[in-house]
């Protein structure tokens, strides 16, 4: 699967529990294709009890989902992105609602 979304970026949720919700990418777990978005998909572990933990306790946790259920924010609204070939590499560009395309930012990889 195509990978667009890098960590850092801030992503609209498609499909689940959290839909229309966004956050930032905090992990991409690669022979998965699943995403750990902040704030998202939040699951809560309970944690036994330990001598240095005598009462135990739950911490809640973000589980990862799947990268075909988010695409990427930018500036709020969802993004269309395409790839185009260029002199410096390849290029990942964002086209808006009216047509208009900007540069958001170069891919890693070989030209062509």
């Amino acid at each position: 699967m195509k990978r667009r979304i890098c960590v850092g970026d801030t992503v609209y949720i498609l499909a689940g529990n959290d839909k229309g919700k966004q956050g930032k990418v905090l992990s991409y777990l690669k022979q998965q294709n699943k995403v750990v978005v902040e704030g998202i998909n939040v699951r809560t572990k309970n944690i036994k009890r330990t001598q240095e933990n005598p009462k135990g306790k739950r911490i809640s946790i973000e589980a990862p989902i799947h990268i075909s259920n988010v695409c990427l924010s930018i500036n709020g609204a969802r993004a269309k992105l395409s790839v185009k070939n260029a002199e410096k590499g390849r290029e990942l560009w964002n086209t808006t609602a009216d047509g208009t395309s900007s540069l958001y930012r170069l891919v890693k990889g070989k030209k062509g």
